[in-house]
């Protein structure tokens, strides 16, 4: 997704190989459409939202971040 954004826009995103990803998940986009169609000036001149939604279809891709706690 990273690679397919950077060369549609000239930008610098930098993904993930597939082994770094924890979790893909099936989504539907119904209400995230929606949510950004309340915040339309976020949204209504950003095509790199509407690309990557795009690309991604109805699929997220996750990571679990752990928590490095100092132990003293």
């Amino acid at each position: 997704i990273a690679e397919q954004l950077n060369a549609d826009f000239g930008t610098c995103f930098v993904g993930r190989e597939d082994i770094e990803l924890d979790l893909c998940v099936t989504v539907n986009r119904d209400r995230q459409r929606e949510a950004i169609s309340v915040h339309s000036s976020q949204a209504v001149n950003n095509p790199i939202l509407w690309r990557r939604l795009d690309l991604l279809d109805d699929r997220e891709y996750l990571r679990c971040l752990r928590s490095q706690r100092r132990r003293d």
